[in-house]
């Protein structure tokens, strides 16, 4: 039987409570997979980020990703969690820009601390967006109840920043706070077209985001927070514009009574546009588990 140490971390907020919950494991080199996905589904969060040396590698560390129900390419929320612990645990940490490999590459991470506070900024990898087939954005709308009239302004798309996922624009806060989809029957469209879920929006009067994002062909109904789906919509919308540069808040985790925001910048790079997701994070609790 061997102890591990598990940081519960509240992401994308600065204060405890609230957030997404997310769990960190600081020193994990010597575990296997097995016993990693053993952690994720003992500390019950939605992700569960492990934290690895990178050894003989253009990256400075390596950071693994998993949900209860398996390993994942990336995760937003896990990579703010993990460097916000290993800045507040004084783990040789001591680089304000470092490079991070997860298995979708390698990531450029930037560290900003001032004292207990710690803010957390990385570079989204390239994303990509393509159209949904007519019967498969009709199969969508129905799932999710939506009709015509409750849609907002934007296409329903496909963003990818290494995985799929569909972007929904919506009218409303109200009509986003009010969505019960049939869960079912969205991870069996998802699992069919290779889509880790949806990500459901509203843009507000001031040019905020709300979002809530549903992913259970990865374990997760609904999560809480998600990063990357908030990027890729940072993106979309600044592909929409003529503007050369986007600022967007992205709040979420109401639903679950963990309110928290994503900070995302979209530029627009040569022919291509470069997204950086950041926030900011605190650690809730310190957890012992024992694994096999």
């Amino acid at each position: 039987m061997v102890g591990v140490t598990v940081y519960r971390v509240a992401a994308f907020s600065d204060r405890v409570g609230v957030g997404s919950p997310t769990g960190v494991v600081l020193d994990a080199d010597d575990l296997t997979d097995a016993q990693m996905q053993q952690i994720a589904n003992a500390v019950a969060c939605s992700h569960t980020a492990f934290v690895i040396k990178a050894e003989q590698d253009k990256a400075d560390v390596r950071v693994r990703f998993f949900t209860p129900t398996g390993e994942i390419t990336n995760c937003a929320h896990g990579t703010i969690a993990a460097h916000v612990a290993l800045a507040l645990q004084s783990l040789g940490h001591t680089m304000q820009t470092l490079r991070q490999r997860v298995n979708s590459g390698v990531q450029e991470v930037r560290i900003e601390q001032d004292g207990s506070k710690v803010s957390v900024f990385f570079r989204q990898d390239e994303i990509r967006f393509s159209a949904v087939p007519a019967e498969i954005r009709s199969e969508l709308l129905a799932l999710f109840g939506l009709t015509t009239s409750t849609l907002g302004e934007y296409d329903v798309i496909v963003a990818s920043p290494g995985t799929n996922r569909f972007l929904i624009s919506v009218k409303s806060v109200n009509i986003l706070n009010k969505l019960r989809p049939d869960l079912t029957r969205l991870k069996r469209m998802c699992e069919r077209i290779y889509s880790l879920g949806a990500f459901v929006y509203a843009v507000d009067a001031a040019g905020d985001a709300h979002a809530r994002m549903f992913a259970p062909a990865i374990g997760v109904d609904e999560d809480i927070i998600n990063g990357n789906s908030s990027g890729c919509l940072g993106a979309y919308l600044l592909s929409r514009s003529d503007d050369l540069r986007l600022s967007l808040r992205v709040h979420q985790g109401h639903a679950f009574g963990r309110p928290g925001t994503v900070l995302v910048t979209a530029a627009r790079i040569g022919e291509r546009v470069e997204t950086t997701i950041g926030g900011t994070a605190v650690i809730e609790a310190t957890i012992s588990i024992t694994i096999d």
